[in-house]
């Protein structure tokens, strides 16, 4: 009987009790930001500056929480990114979407490249970084949302095929942004 070894006692976190973890607590700090939006319309600070702040704050102040590990980061981004394309395909609709492919695509997938190429070459003038450290930092910053920019402007909508192609930018460059730091974080 010397070849006999019991097999490894299961886990008592499995991967998919992991990710409804993440989708609780993601639910949650949703539901946090539903709810402070409407303080910052009132103090006039755009939202990711508030969640961003508030984060900090929560890292700070309680000693349990720390930083997530590399697959958690992953599910987090793709809870998000779900959300995010959710919220988009809903408010645009299929007549609009179809109308305005086109400028999206433009907008949304080649502008998003063309802008970590050329912020990555004014970081690598400007701050003398390597062009893979420059192409990183470019990436991470090349996807920005319409959304943000239009809260820190003062929440003005803008409508018609104009809005729907600012609306179906904002729901292209994210998918575009992650497939080209994922490239370069796999390269």
């Amino acid at each position: 009987m010397g070849g006999y070894s019991r097999p490894p006692a299961p886990s008592s976190v499995t991967d998919v009790d992991r990710f409804a973890l993440i989708l609780l607590a993601s639910a949650g700090a949703g539901l946090l930001i539903i709810a402070s939006s409407r303080l910052t319309a009132r103090i006039r600070v755009p939202l990711p500056a508030i969640v961003l702040v508030g984060s900090a704050a929560v890292a700070a102040l309680v000693p349990s929480v720390r930083a997530p590990s590399r697959p958690v980061d992953v599910d987090i981004v793709t809870v998000a990114l779900i959300a995010i394309l959710f919220d988009g395909g809903m408010s645009i609709g299929w007549r609009a979407f179809r109308s305005a492919v086109v400028p999206i695509a433009l907008a949304g997938i080649v502008g998003t490249f063309a802008t970590a190429i050329a912020a990555a070459g004014v970081v690598r003038v400007v701050v003398g970084a390597g062009w893979y450290a420059a192409l990183l930092l470019a990436t991470a910053v090349a996807p920005t949302d319409p959304t943000v920019v239009f809260s820190v402007l003062g929440n003005r909508r803008v409508g018609g095929r104009s809005g729907t192609i600012i609306q179906g930018e904002s729901g292209a460059n994210d998918p575009a942004g992650i497939a080209l730091m994922a490239s370069l974080l796999a390269a």
